[in-house]
């Protein structure tokens, strides 16, 4: 849940939006796996 959240808010750039909060995870979790794959398979 950690790694999804800094990814919407660190590499996407995205506002702190203190109404949503951890709220955003159910839909941006499949991205942030997604990023965080490719950067383990590019350190490989």
């Amino acid at each position: 849940m950690l790694k999804a959240l800094k990814y919407w808010y660190e590499v996407k750039k995205n506002p702190l939006d203190t109404n949503r909060g951890i709220g955003i995870i159910p839909y941006i979790y499949n991205q942030a796996k997604e990023y965080y794959y490719a950067l383990y398979l590019a350190n490989l």
